[in-house]
C-alpha cells in the first residue's frame, strides 16, 4: 500500500482487500493517533472533515484524513493503512464516515470524538426510510460510550438518534435561522444547545462572519466571532 498501477495511484484496490480479508488490522493502525474523530451524517461530511483538518493544520497539529472524500469501509480502510504508523504520535485521524458504514467500521475503531451533522432524505435511494439511516448512527455510537459527541440538536432525528445515551455530548444549533432548513420530526427544547449562532452576515465580496454564543466560556468569554471565506448558511452549520 498504496497501490499504484500503470503510474494511477488507487484506493479502492487496497481498501477492498483490507475490508475482505484483513479487516482486524485497523485497530492496530489506529492506536498509533493520538485522537481519532468520526464525522457522519447526510449531508456537510466532507466539508466539516476538511475544516477540521485546515483548523488542526494551521496550529501545528499532523492531521491524517480521508480528504478524497472515500467515506465507505474500503475507502476508510486505505486511507489507515496507506499512511501506515504515523512518525508523530500525536498525530490525530479525522474520517468522514458514510452512514451506512457506521455498523460495519464501529467494531474497528475506537473515536474520542463523533461529530453528526444532520439526517436529510438524500440517501433513501440506498437505505429506503429515513429512520433506517438514524439507526444505522445511532447502533455504531452505542458502541463507542466514551466518544465525546458533537451533534446538530436543531434536527430532530439527530437529537432523538443520542439523547439518552451515556456519551458527553455538545448540541450546536442556528437558534432561530433553523427555520430555513427542512428538517423532519418534532421540534426539541430551545436550551438544549452549547454552541448557538446568534447571528451572521454574508458581505458582498464572499465572505461570512458568524456570531456564536457558547454555554462554556472559551478564554473567559461567552460570545466569539468568526469570520470565514466560506459562505452560506450550511457552511456555518
Amino acid at each position: 500500500f498504496p497501490v499504484t498501477i500503470r503510474g494511477v495511484g488507487g484506493t479502492a484496490l487496497p481498501g477492498l482487500w483490507i475490508e475482505k480479508y484483513f479487516p482486524w488490522i485497523l485497530p492496530s493502525y489506529a492506536s498509533f493517533y493520538s485522537e481519532v474523530i468520526v464525522i457522519t451524517g447526510t449531508n456537510g461530511k466532507t466539508t466539516t472533515q476538511l475544516l477540521t483538518k485546515h483548523v488542526f493544520e494551521k496550529n501545528g497539529l499532523d492531521c491524517v484524513s480521508n480528504s478524497s472524500g472515500s467515506n465507505m469501509f474500503r475507502g476508510i480502510a486505505a486511507t489507515i493503512v496507506s499512511y501506515g504508523i504515523p512518525k508523530n504520535r500525536k498525530t490525530i485521524l479525522v474520517l468522514e464516515v458514510e452512514e451506512g458504514t457506521m455498523p460495519k467500521i464501529a467494531p474497528f475503531l475506537k473515536p474520542s470524538k463523533v461529530v453528526v451533522t444532520n439526517f436529510f432524505r438524500d440517501q433513501l435511494d440506498a437505505y429506503g426510510e429515513l429512520h433506517k439511516t438514524v439507526e444505522y448512527v445511532r447502533h455504531a455510537v452505542i458502541a463507542w460510550p466514551t466518544a465525546k459527541l458533537y451533534v446538530n440538536c436543531d434536527d430532530p432525528n439527530v437529537y432523538a438518534a443520542v439523547q439518552d445515551l451515556p456519551n458527553e455530548t455538545k448540541r450546536f444549533s442556528m437558534g432561530e435561522y433553523k427555520k430555513d432548513f427542512m428538517y423532519e420530526g418534532s421540534d426539541i427544547a430551545a436550551d438544549s444547545w452549547d454552541i448557538l449562532c446568534e447571528d451572521f452576515f454574508i458581505s458582498e465580496s464572499y465572505f461570512t462572519s458568524v456570531k456564536l454564543r457558547l454555554k462554556e466560556k472559551i478564554f473567559g468569554n461567552d460570545q466569539i466571532v468568526l469570520d470565514s471565506p466560506l459562505i452560506g448558511q450550511y457552511n456555518i452549520y
